[in-house]
């Protein structure tokens, strides 16, 4: 007797919407007139998920992690404006969950340095060759009863010169 087939629910890359001074530009480079900006490379992914079962991506997950390049020199204060859930077209959601340690900044030597992606961080951007980089992990759990389909949300990042 064959074992029931589980259904899961397939997640697309979460996108990322970037906010600039109040400005909002999604899925592109976006540039504040103070010469910083915001480069997309790849939104969160949790892929399949099966009901039940908490999917976590680490800020270590190259595959699935979010990432973002942050070009420009001076000091900017970023804010990322988390969703609480994914959505599908047909009205399901799936709770998401981002912890203290779910951001990280790389440089220039790859080093990841960790990040609370639950309050704003000021960060000094040097300028150079190798911008520094955000990433973003976090925790999906569909429920045991989640219906089957794609579900997606938005992911906000918020960058102001420091102090405005």
């Amino acid at each position: 007797m064959k074992a029931p087939a589980r259904r899961r629910a397939r997640t697309r890359g979460l996108g990322i919407v970037l906010a600039l001074a109040g400005a909002l530009a999604g899925g592109s480079a976006a540039a504040q007139p103070g010469g910083v900006a915001a480069v997309p490379v790849q939104g969160l992914s949790f892929g399949s998920l099966i009901p039940g079962v908490p999917e976590v991506v680490s800020v270590d997950d190259a595959a699935r992690r979010a990432e973002v390049v942050l070009e420009g020199k001076g000091s900017v204060d970023v804010l990322l404006v988390l969703p609480r859930a994914m959505v599908s077209r047909t009205g399901g959601s799936i709770p998401l969950h981002f912890g203290t340690s779910d951001a990280a900044l790389t440089t220039a030597t790859d080093r990841i340095s960790p990040m609370d992606p639950l309050r704003s961080m000021r960060l000094n951007l040097a300028g150079g060759s190798a911008p520094p980089r955000l990433l973003l992990g976090g925790t999906a759990t569909a429920g045991r009863a989640q219906p089957a389909g794609e579900y997606s949300t938005t992911i906000v990042v918020i960058i102001s010169r420091a102090g405005t």
